[in-house]
């Protein structure tokens, strides 16, 4: 037989479960606790909450659907039968605007209540990252996924984010589509014009909060790796010390025209010939290894995906 309502079927029994539960124990319940008992959350994303209801005789029972969920303020946000939260995407202005609103869990039949605290919090900053291909360009008619965190601690403390790709404005500076375009999810396609885009995240409802980040469109892969031409012949390092290195893409199409990304440093594979004497690590910070070491070492910048595509600057730690 089929069953006309399953999903209200399906809510019934467990409610009645629940009642069952309670009935068993002697209906005595201490305390309802709410988890997690404090989040903050950027705006315009979900937190979800879960109950637990204590007995007095010791043991505890998940409860979650059970309670009656309430907030103390729905001017920014509302929750549902599932305890989940759900906030607008109004991100009124960047400087972490806070609004802190509490979270109920009442079992009805024994009038008991548990609390927790959201803080909902317009972001400091957007930061947009470029998640795939990891190289620091993109060629004609492929695509590149950026995503955008949003900030939700000021500077000097530990950096607390969250991600809003998904609730953000995507834009880019270009005039012209014929160079790239993307998308309300974040995927930027390269068209067949050469350019420099520059990526904008910003709030859905202000621009007070906005990320950047840029990439170079070109017609066809880089030729080669440049070291950066301000890097001394020769770098002396005690032990312990360390030298950031940078390199860029560099492009020899037809004709005179050069086009270079800028300067970078994680865009590439960094690698040291001789990791006793110095090693480098992912963002290209070279560090000497030992005292009283020294050597020449052969620091190599390596494309992330061509991996005959490398570049070599000579390190001498005296």
């Amino acid at each position: 037989m089929k069953l006309k309502y399953p999903l209200a079927i399906a809510a019934a029994l467990s409610l009645t479960a629940v009642a069952f539960v309670s009935c068993m124990r002697g209906g005595t319940i201490d305390t309802i606790v709410v988890s997690p008992a404090t989040a903050t959350i950027a705006r315009g994303t979900t937190q979800s909450f879960t109950a637990s209801a204590h007995f007095s005789d010791g043991p505890s029972y998940t409860w979650t659907k059970a309670v009656e969920w309430s907030l103390s303020d729905t001017t920014d946000a509302s929750i549902d039968t599932s305890g989940k939260v759900t906030t607008d995407k109004n991100i009124v202005n960047a400087g972490g605007l806070i609004t802190t609103v509490t979270v109920y869990a009442k079992d009805a039949a024994n009038n008991v209540v548990g609390t927790a605290t959201l803080n909902i919090v317009d972001p400091f900053a957007i930061n947009v990252t470029q998640v795939s291909p990891t190289v620091p360009y993109l060629v004609s008619t492929s695509t590149k996924q950026f995503t955008a965190s949003a900030v939700l601690n000021s500077a000097g403390t530990p950096t607390v984010t969250q991600d809003i790709t998904s609730i953000v404005n995507w834009a880019t500076d270009l005039t012209s589509s014929d160079t790239a375009t993307i998308d309300a999810n974040g995927l930027l396609t390269a068209g067949t014009l050469t350019g420099i885009a520059t990526i904008k995240a910003t709030g859905k409802y202000s621009t007070a909060a906005v990320g950047t980040a840029t990439t170079t469109i070109a017609p066809v892969d880089i030729t080669s790796i440049a070291f950066d031409t301000t890097i001394p012949a020769i770098i002396s390092l005690s032990s312990g010390s360390t030298f950031q290195f940078s390199a860029k893409g560099v492009w020899a199409p037809e004709g005179t025209t050069i086009l270079e990304t800028p300067f970078l440093t994680s865009a590439w594979t960094w690698s040291s010939s001789n990791t006793a004497v110095a090693t480098i690590d992912a963002n290209g910070l070279a560090t000497a290894v030992a005292s009283g070491t020294t050597g020449t070492v052969a620091i190599i910048a390596t494309h992330p995906t061509i991996s005959t595509l490398t570049s070599t600057e000579t390190l001498t730690i005296n």
